[in-house]
């Protein structure tokens, strides 16, 4: 599917289900296996479209919007990883998803291989999207010292932030009127396309969707990323995986992807070129032949 044909494909209508007192919306379209994607950080359910639309003749899709993200709220308690997962499972519970495909971009990544790990028998095939564990023992390290010295203050003084709702609202205001300056747009978007799509519309949906996302939820699910329970859960890892990489990704580096796949026993590597960090919005259609193809092998 080309960015044009993105432009025209069908919008999914939003819905919302309360799970563990938590509103989550989320999109469903087509029919068969169940198939969840998990988008990541200043991501929402939106640029799953083209996916969706890819798998409808074979997979019933549920793309969510994380809490903090899209339309969903963000959580009473901090964001985490592990917190993230267990909610998608909740979810899974009320809509009677008893086994699931699941693809996770980036943070969502995250979320999908620590559900994997945790809850192989729910997840029949694992597809983990531009994401990966740190390159090397010593910046894995580093994360995780971040992690132990932040997280816990950050979930100390989390009830406090919401207090600064109304700046924070204001401020986005202001920030999302600035998605129809090019130069802002195309500067703020660029780290994430080797090549800047033509769709201007398309940047700016996901400019505002960077902007609007919840700023606790953002900062504390950012940091839950150095979690020492994640590079465990590659390593425990058994369910068929597959890691889809992109040479020139910006954000997650091609070595950490690799890393990443020798650590999971009997993964499948496939790499995209001339792609960032978002390949379902830049080569949506290599990207979804990828997909398929390990999803109906």
């Amino acid at each position: 599917m080309t960015l044009t044909e993105q432009a025209h494909v069908h919008v999914p209508p939003l819905h919302s289900v309360l799970v563990q007192k938590q509103a989550l919306a989320y999109r469903q379209t087509g029919t068969g296996f169940p198939l969840i994607l998990l988008h990541g950080w200043g991501g929402s359910s939106r640029y799953w479209f083209s996916t969706m639309a890819s798998l409808a003749a074979t997979h019933t899709t549920y793309a969510l919007d994380l809490p903090g993200y899209g339309q969903s709220p963000a959580m009473v308690k901090a964001s985490s990883v592990a917190r993230f997962a267990e909610l998608v499972i909740a979810f899974a519970d009320e809509l009677g998803l008893e086994q699931f495909d699941l693809n996770g971009h980036s943070l969502g990544g995250a979320i999908a291989s620590y559900i994997a790990a945790e809850h192989p028998h729910r997840v029949r095939r694992l597809i983990l999207t531009c994401y990966g564990i740190m390159p090397t023992e010593l910046e894995q390290i580093i994360v995780e010292a971040w992690y132990a010295n932040l997280y816990p203050l950050i979930e100390a003084v989390y009830p406090f932030l919401g207090l600064m709702q109304p700046f924070e609202d204001a401020l986005k205001l202001v920030a999302g009127s600035t998605s129809y300056n090019p130069l802002v747009l195309y500067t703020a978007v660029r780290p994430f396309f080797y090549e800047l799509p033509d769709n201007p519309a398309m940047l700016r949906m996901g400019y505002n969707e960077f902007v609007y996302m919840d700023q606790r939820a953002s900062l504390a699910s950012t940091l839950s990323l150095g979690d020492p329970c994640l590079p465990r859960a590659i390593n425990q890892l058994r369910v068929p995986t597959l890691l889809i990489g992109a040479h020139q990704d910006a954000i997650v580096t091609p070595n950490r992807i690799t890393r990443t796949a020798k650590l999971i026993a009997g993964s499948q590597l496939v790499w995209l070129e001339m792609c960032g960090h978002a390949p379902m919005i830049e080569r949506p259609a290599e990207y979804e032949q990828h997909v398929r193809d390990f999803l109906t092998a």
